[in-house]
């Protein structure tokens, strides 16, 4: 879409399939395309958000003000790397809760606290969190484009401050060569979803 343009990204799910009526907001922001044209944000919602079923996810880019105001475009969410559309498979409860997965790991930030360092290329000081309490969050640092392994978990230590966070990341890794899988252990819960951001 053209320049000069503010814009209000909203990231929907829609149930069953990519133009799904049944359509649920995960997260909205207003963005000033002239100010700050690339942003890297991070979600996080509950999945007892959505209902049963599979969810297509959407970046749905209106934009608000400036020349194009009115113009709307949809953009699928697609998994790393490839051209497959993310989805969000949400499995109905079963009795005794012993099915739910833990919740999803996520790289630590508040308005306090940044999620970590970056220095001369180099990601230092990487926290998990805020979690809910009594999560375990384990992880592994492996080269772009290969996969993590269940013989390389490493155990994120709890900071024990009020965020319940985790960690620090150690060693401290350089950007554009490594790829940091988690995981959120709980018990009475399966373990959730392995999560993995490239820095």
């Amino acid at each position: 879409m053209a320049s000069n343009n503010v814009m209000q990204a909203t990231l929907v799910a829609r149930l069953g399939a990519i133009d799904g009526a049944t359509e649920v907001t995960l997260w909205s922001k207003t963005v000033d395309m002239d100010a700050n044209p690339n942003q890297l944000q991070q979600v996080q919602f509950p999945a007892s958000l959505l209902s049963p079923g599979t969810w297509f996810v959407m970046l749905v880019m209106s934009v608000v003000q400036g020349p194009g105001i009115g113009n709307v475009e949809e953009i699928p969410a697609l998994l790393p790397g490839t051209t497959t559309p993310l989805t969000l498979n949400i499995a109905a409860p079963t009795t005794g809760g012993s099915e739910t997965p833990a919740p999803f790991p996520v790289v630590h930030w508040t308005a306090a606290i940044a999620a970590y360092a970056k220095s001369s290329g180099w990601i230092q000081y990487l926290y998990f969190g805020p979690l809910p309490a009594g999560i375990s969050v384990i992880y592994q640092l492996k080269p772009q484009g290969v996969a993590w392994d269940d013989s390389s978990w490493i155990p994120a230590v709890g900071t024990g401050d009020p965020n319940n966070s985790y960690g620090p990341i150690v060693p401290h890794f350089y950007t554009g060569v490594k790829t940091l899988y988690a995981q959120c252990l709980q018990t009475g819960y399966t373990p959730s979803p392995v999560c993995h951001w490239n820095f």
